[in-house]
């Protein structure tokens, strides 16, 4: 067993197994930054998914190029 000195003698030092249930596996981390918390929002990624994709086919039907050029234009232009 690994020793531990604590100034007056050696003391065994007793580990802890963590147990964890499949619930609080699934559970959302702990959130440290307030401001990305709608991230996890139920659908969040489905609008983007569908923003994105109605993006396209607006750049596609408004400036009439072809879908290389508009995929190009929606990707340079969602960053900002």
């Amino acid at each position: 067993r690994p020793l531990r000195n604590n100034g007056i003698g050696e003391t065994p030092i007793h580990y802890q197994r963590a147990h964890l249930s499949p619930l609080s596996i699934l559970e959302s981390p702990i959130h440290l930054n307030k401001n990305t918390e709608w991230f996890t929002y139920p659908g969040v990624w489905t609008a983007y998914i569908l923003i994105v994709f109605f993006s396209w086919l607006m750049v596609l039907s408004v400036l009439g190029t072809s879908p290389g050029i508009a995929w190009t234009i929606v990707h340079l232009t969602h960053f900002f």
